[in-house]
């Protein structure tokens, strides 16, 4: 390993990785609400996720990378789940468009 160079993203990127930070607060709690989305449709956390990108007409193509078998199984079955209008605009409400992943809020 080059000794100039760290070991990792979380060595490189230590601010992002903060779970005491306040953007991980935020994303903390946008997780804990769609979770509570998902539960009131009866369907798993990965089933909504992949289910919005499938859906959601301002998304054009989805990538999984499935680290495990069980992984692959769970995106394979969230394929088939349709979201209608209401629940794509409750999750735009949830994570507006335009939320950057590592702020949690919407992009400038």
């Amino acid at each position: 390993m080059d000794a100039g160079k760290p070991p990792t993203r979380v060595h490189s990127l230590p601010g992002r990785y903060d779970i005491s930070g306040p953007s991980s607060e935020r994303k903390l709690l946008a997780a804990d609400a769609l979770a509570r989305l998902a539960d009131k449709l009866e369907i798993s956390l990965v089933e909504l996720s992949i289910g919005f990108a499938l859906n959601h007409p301002a998304v054009s193509s989805v990538i999984i990378g499935p680290r495990t078998e069980e992984h692959l199984r769970a995106y394979l079955k969230a394929a088939d789940t349709l979201l209608g209008e209401s629940v794509l605009d409750a999750i735009d409400e949830l994570v507006p468009p335009g939320t950057t992943s590592w702020s949690a809020t919407p992009a400038q």
